[in-house]
């Protein structure tokens, strides 16, 4: 119980300095978290020199002391999040949805599900609502016809050239429409 009160301040600090620059949360972190960081790693190593050796409470010591220095990278900087929880939120779906992958009829039809879900993940990612992404790509007149390769390699980079497209021609779907007409 006391851990999850230290770390309830840690979330506490990143709540405050939520709306900060980057320079003004990474002055808060070096002011606050790091303190609190430190009484918790002192806490930690108190805690499972108390601990019986192979139960799950020294599993989860260990575990946690092991990986401190990745743990407590965020408060050495003002960009890093707390968690990584908007990458579990990102992946959720998929994840939830693996056994239901598993009955798409064949190893093909999977791998083309799997490159729809990363295509529509890309498009959220960058921002862009993902069916009129999905279906300026996919459309035969689109000016966005990239090759298999640039495709597996950047799909950022199609994100990128739609976005700058689209906001050029905002009304235009098709290529060269807004000089010659629709083709």
């Amino acid at each position: 119980m006391e851990a999850l009160q230290r770390i309830g301040v840690l979330y506490a600090i990143e709540t405050e300095g939520k709306h900060l620059t980057i320079e003004d949360r990474q002055q808060l972190r070096a002011e606050k978290s790091l303190p609190a960081l430190n009484a918790l790693h002192d806490w930690l190593i108190q805690t499972r020199t108390q601990t019986a050796n192979g139960g799950g409470s020294a599993k989860a010591l260990d575990y946690t002391l092991k990986r401190w220095p990745s743990l407590t990278r965020y408060a050495q900087s003002g960009h890093l999040p707390i968690d990584n929880n908007p990458v579990e939120n990102a992946i959720r779906p998929i994840a939830l949805g693996k056994k239901n992958w598993l009955f798409t009829g064949s190893e093909r039809a999977g791998q083309r599900a799997a490159a729809i879900q990363t295509l529509f993940g890309t498009a959220q990612l960058n921002g862009l609502d993902p069916s009129a992404w999905l279906n300026t790509r996919f459309d035969n007149n689109s000016v966005f016809t990239l090759d298999q390769n640039q495709c597996s390699t950047s799909p950022e980079y199609a994100c990128a050239r739609w976005r700058r497209y689209k906001a050029r021609w905002p009304g235009c779907r098709y290529r060269y429409c807004h000089n010659s007409g629709w083709r």
